[in-house]
């Protein structure tokens, strides 16, 4: 029998982000997640991957589950590393983990790359 995710087959990967963009439901992270990863297993190119994996990444630290998301989000830095928005992101789930040193390094690495980005929280500590 197809669970929920599996019968969106016919959808392609930015489809299923936009999907789980618009109707997530925190009380079925489970289903989401599912959706993501198939997201990324149908993904056609860089940009379809990065998107999933930030949404992926997002869903992890709603549940305060900074480790799969610092992996999630080290994945878009491994394709861009310098992707300002995905290092601040990892940061901050470093920055949640009590890797305090490192979680600075990438946030003034954030800076430098864009400038733009509020990094003050980890730097004024």
């Amino acid at each position: 029998m197809m669970d929920n995710a599996e019968s969106l087959h016919p959808l392609s990967s930015y489809d299923i982000y936009k999907l789980v963009d618009d109707c997530f439901n925190p009380k079925q992270p489970v289903f989401f997640v599912k959706l993501l990863q198939k997201a990324l297993n149908r993904a056609e190119d860089d940009m379809d991957r990065r998107l999933a994996l930030n949404k992926l990444g997002d869903l992890y630290m709603e549940a305060k589950l900074y480790g799969d998301a610092g992996s999630a989000y080290q994945r878009i830095v491994d394709m861009d590393p310098e992707d300002a928005f995905a290092l601040w992101n990892l940061a901050t789930c470093l920055w949640e983990q009590g890797k305090k040193r490192a979680a600075r390094e990438l946030a003034r690495k954030c800076r430098f790359l864009n400038p733009n980005i509020y990094v003050g929280d980890i730097l004024e500590e």
